[in-house]
């Protein structure tokens, strides 16, 4: 894993070992989980923590291990609540079906209540790549973007979903839009890289 760690001002790119802590497996809910980790020694005096010169400084041991364990999980759309109700579950069904003018009016509907935020919509998206419906399921993200234009995790999402289907060029485009907006947008740097 290589990035940039910055402490007290400091920043240093670091590349740090990181091996598979668990495999890809089923959790009880369905999900889909992954486990990471590693560890790496670090000067102290690289990021000036503690005394750097003088008695204090040779009194301070100068290395620290750092470790750590990173999970990941993919969830399970089919175990959210929100889609065995209304209107999400109507919702989900007519983008199932094909019928994105349909989900479209009735999201825009819904926002315009102030009852919307965009991560429903994400997940409208995930469910239908979920059930094999990539083409569906890249409608309602291209959506989304068009609902919550100035937000970033929005663009991400839909520039995963284009590096998902091979397209790596508009993949790029959005990352940059979604980076540009928020440069700690980790998802868009990954994909810009």
């Amino acid at each position: 894993m290589t990035g940039d760690l910055e402490i007290k001002g400091e920043k240093k790119e670091l590349t740090i070992p990181i091996e598979i802590a668990y495999l890809p497996a089923p959790d009880p809910w369905g999900n889909k989980r992954v486990g990471f980790k590693g560890k790496m020694n670090f000067s102290r005096k690289d990021f000036v923590i503690g005394p750097t010169e003088g008695f204090w400084s040779n009194s301070i041991a100068d290395e620290f291990e750092m470790e750590f364990v990173i999970s990941a999980s993919q969830q399970n759309m089919d175990r959210m609540s929100h889609f065995a109700r209304s209107p999400m579950k109507e919702i989900y069904e007519a983008a199932e079906a094909g019928k994105i003018d349909e989900v479209k009016t009735q999201l825009v509907a819904i926002k315009e209540e102030g009852k919307l935020e965009s991560w429903m919509v994400n997940q409208i998206g995930k469910k239908l790549d979920q059930h094999n419906q990539p083409n569906e399921a890249l409608k309602i993200y291209e959506l989304n973007s068009e609902l919550f234009a100035d937000n970033n995790t929005v663009h991400s999402n839909l520039a995963l979903a284009h590096k998902d289907r091979g397209n790596v060029g508009k993949s790029k485009e959005l990352a940059r839009i979604a980076f540009e907006m928020n440069p700690k947008d980790a998802l868009a740097l990954e994909l810009l890289r």
